[in-house]
């Protein structure tokens, strides 16, 4: 399929997020596209102990209006491995160190028709207890609980 850019704009700039919009020739048509881009791939991490139980982190998510748990996840910046930044992000945020870290999904897509945004998921195992340090913006709770749940 041949698509078209005839336009494009820099709408908004901060930290790691830029959001775009394109004026693009889709299908004989024009149409009007914004594109978030993120600077950092994602990453994600399930934690599993030796008894099958996961960890998750709570938090409150701005743009859903809600409290939510979810997956220790985070940013992996240019020059960090994407499982380097697993693992960071499990300690920082669980206070867990995986002694062994596999990838379960490689740099897939995460909201493609909105952005650029790729992530990767491991599976943490082999789990030591240590001390969280979440970023100063971050208020975080952390529940362990049964992987079947």
């Amino acid at each position: 399929m041949a698509n078209e850019e005839f336009s494009g704009q820099l709408l908004y700039e901060y930290g790691d997020v830029t959001d775009f919009e394109f004026v693009v020739g889709l299908f004989s048509r024009h149409e009007i596209y914004g594109v978030v881009h993120f600077k950092n791939h994602a990453v994600g991490v399930v934690p599993i102990d030796d008894e099958g139980y996961t960890w998750l982190v709570g938090q409150y998510r701005y743009p859903l209006d809600t409290y939510e748990w979810e997956i220790p996840e985070g940013g992996c910046p240019p020059g960090e491995s994407p499982a380097e930044a697993a693992a960071r992000e499990l300690e920082e945020e669980t206070g867990l160190h995986a002694g062994r870290i596999d990838v379960l999904f490689e740099n897939i897509s995460l909201s493609n028709s909105v952005s650029d945004e790729r992530a990767s998921i491991f599976v943490a195992r082999d789990l030591t207890q240590k001390e969280a340090q979440p970023g100063e913006s971050e208020e975080l709770q952390v529940r362990r609980l049964p992987l079947a749940e």
